[in-house]
């Protein structure tokens, strides 16, 4: 298992006094989080998944809004909550329930800035751990893209409850090990910590709560869900910024973990596209930009060739690849 930040008794009560101060957070969301226990059966009853949404109207008619867009084209509208759970399928409606029944409520008064970074890294990372679980057969791909999806939580917990002092915090620093650091010295603790503790306080599973907790360290985790999150959240700050100085370390670890070459490091980064513009018309949510896989195929080129490994690298094809329209 990875090595855990050790947190402290006062840590602990400052970070709880925090979350309190959201009313909607005094007693988790009930009704998402038995929907994603039901569905962790790939055979799980409709019916009960149904009677759960029952108890929850708004969560009910979030699914049944979801069913009935364009996504999906049916061709006649869904009333029935029944035919609507059946239509989603598994993954979908693991999206949905985690979208609207536990991410979405806390989106309420999130300044734009972070609205779109949040769900702009969200998705890069729960695309990347999707794959690489793909790559690496080691970890299921939908429990990768639910742990990539949430692990960020806390950032819209201090974005909603320190409206004024977070998001100056958060402008002024670059997303990862030393937005955290400013973090606790601001706050005494920083996301991943925070963001554990909510999982955490909502009785789920005690990797996920890991995985959110460490996804910002890196080569400590014997777990694989853990090394892939730890991963993703490194490829996520090089997608969208190709001459980020995460690039050299990005880049050796997808190496090193997972066997990917220049080859199979653009290829990740062309799926991920394809996921994130996926994720976008499920979520309806529209993000700024796209990843350009042009800039980021010529600076990792550059990198390659710089580390000396040009003769055992095949460029045409990835230069094809991203030459494609749809890329």
């Amino acid at each position: 298992m990875a090595d855990v930040p050790e947190v402290f008794d006062d840590q602990l009560q400052a970070m709880d006094a925090l979350i309190d101060r959201v009313d909607q957070l005094h007693s988790a969301p009930q009704v998402a989080c038995k929907i994603l226990d039901l569905i962790e059966d790939p055979d799980f009853v409709v019916h009960d998944v149904v009677e759960c949404l029952e108890h929850d109207p708004a969560l009910a008619a979030s699914i049944l809004r979801l069913v009935n867009s364009a996504h999906f084209g049916l061709s006649h509208r869904v009333i029935s909550l029944q035919h609507a759970v059946t239509y989603i399928g598994r993954r979908s409606l693991r999206l949905a329930v985690l979208s609207f029944g536990l991410v979405d409520h806390l989106m309420k008064g999130t300044p734009a800035q972070i609205y779109h970074s949040f769900w702009q890294r969200s998705f890069t990372m729960a695309a990347a751990a999707s794959r690489l679980a793909a790559v690496s057969g080691e970890v299921n791909q939908d429990e990768a893209y639910t742990a990539g999806l949430i692990v960020d939580l806390g950032v819209l917990l201090f974005a909603q409850l320190e409206a004024t002092t977070y998001p100056l915090i958060y402008k002024e620093q670059p997303h990862g090990p030393i937005l955290a650091r400013a973090e606790e010295r601001q706050f005494g603790f920083d996301h991943a910590a925070l963001g554990a503790r909510l999982l955490s306080r909502w009785n789920f599973p005690g990797l996920l709560v890991e995985a959110t907790a460490v996804h910002h360290e890196e080569g400590s985790a014997d777990h694989a869900l853990i090394a892939t999150i730890q991963a993703a959240d490194l490829v996520a700050d090089v997608l969208w910024v190709p001459k980020s100085p995460q690039l050299p370390r990005a880049k050796a670890i997808v190496e090193r973990r997972f066997g990917l070459d220049l080859d199979g490091f653009i290829t990740l980064a062309v799926d991920c596209k394809e996921i994130i513009a996926e994720s976008e018309k499920i979520f309806g949510v529209c993000l700024p930009g796209s990843i350009d896989c042009n800039a980021l195929l010529q600076k990792a080129r550059h990198l390659y060739l710089e580390q000396g490994i040009e003769d055992s690298i095949e460029l045409d094809s990835l230069t094809a690849l991203v030459d494609d329209p749809s890329c």
